[in-house]
């Protein structure tokens, strides 16, 4: 902890009322800034709009005594909502449990009963995990052989991608999965519409983060499930070798980092069809040792 010298400032974004914190903060992201001179707490609420600066001088923190302390030991990852907080490994453990369908079902409950607040960055991810909890309740329906009933969550995940905001590289390559896995409910007079909002959002996610794990997985789907005559199965192992070449994420703490296991497996099942067989194995053996917990990896072993 810095206790002289001049005073250290941090900027934490997206306000968000939290009743246990004396009706504070969350903070979701946070960088430091250089003052001269503090100021009131309240002049830099007025000046920030949605953001609040906290004045750090001489020891004594110029905000609420829960954020408290030295400004290294002041997180970003603290006081998160229990509701968005892991969600991504909660919904891979609902899809793969016993009960499947019904723990996802339970668990979009829970996430649309949250409420962010009025702060954007709940709110984007809230809306992001509940499309994505969506669209795993469609493969899960399809996998117990429910056929009907994929449709209404792939069409529920549908309509938050479109309207979620901001509608970044992760939207977009969550949305191409989800309506090219919804082709197959669209009418024959409406297929060439609904393909092209797939195509738009494919290559939005590459435009906007090209070196992300889920645009190129998506990319990858795409281009391996349309037939050759069609112009497909010609990109999607480029996709997928720079996929997995990716090393781990360590984004903001509620984003996505999944996909990396997945890229795996469809460079392996390409490889096995394409008689790669060597190179598939020592995929698959390299992608065991990766993703132990992965029940997508773990079902290739009938494979061999």
């Amino acid at each position: 902890m810095h206790s002289h010298g001049k005073p250290r400032v941090f900027v934490f974004y997206d306000v968000y009322r939290f009743p246990g914190i004396d009706g504070v903060l969350l903070h979701i992201q946070m960088e430091e800034i250089l003052m001269l001179s503090p100021l009131p707490l309240t002049r830099f609420a007025a000046m920030a709009g949605s953001a609040i600066f906290v004045i750090i001088c001489g020891g004594e923190v110029g905000a609420p005594a829960a954020l408290a302390a030295s400004p290294e030991t002041v997180s970003t990852h603290a006081a998160l909502p229990d509701m968005l907080t892991g969600l991504q490994g909660r919904i891979d453990a609902a899809a793969t449990s016993e009960t499947g369908s019904e723990a996802l079902e339970a668990l979009i409950a829970d996430i649309e009963a949250f409420e962010p607040d009025g702060a954007e960055t709940l709110a984007y991810y809230r809306q992001y995990w509940l499309a994505c909890a969506y669209y795993r309740l469609s493969i899960e329906r399809q996998r117990a052989g429910r056929i009907d009933d994929p449709e209404p969550p792939l069409q529920n995940a549908i309509s938050l991608l479109k309207d979620i905001t901001p509608r970044d590289g992760e939207a977009h390559a969550l949305f191409a999965l989800a309506a090219g896995l919804n082709l197959q409910f669209v009418p024959r007079w409406k297929i060439m519409i609904a393909i092209g909002d797939v195509n738009a959002s494919l290559g939005q996610a590459l435009t906007l983060t090209p070196d992300n794990v889920r645009a190129l997985y998506a990319n990858a789907v795409s281009d391996w499930n349309t037939p050759p005559e069609f112009g497909g199965r010609q990109r999607a192992e480029t996709y997928l070798r720079q996929a997995v070449a990716i090393p781990a994420e360590s984004p903001h703490p509620l984003a996505p980092t999944w996909g990396h296991d997945l890229a795996h497996v469809l460079l392996v099942e390409i490889l096995l069809e394409t008689e790669r067989t060597q190179e598939a194995a020592d995929l698959y053996d390299a992608a065991l040792a990766k993703f132990p917990d992965s029940a997508e990896v773990a079902a290739l072993k009938e494979r061999f």
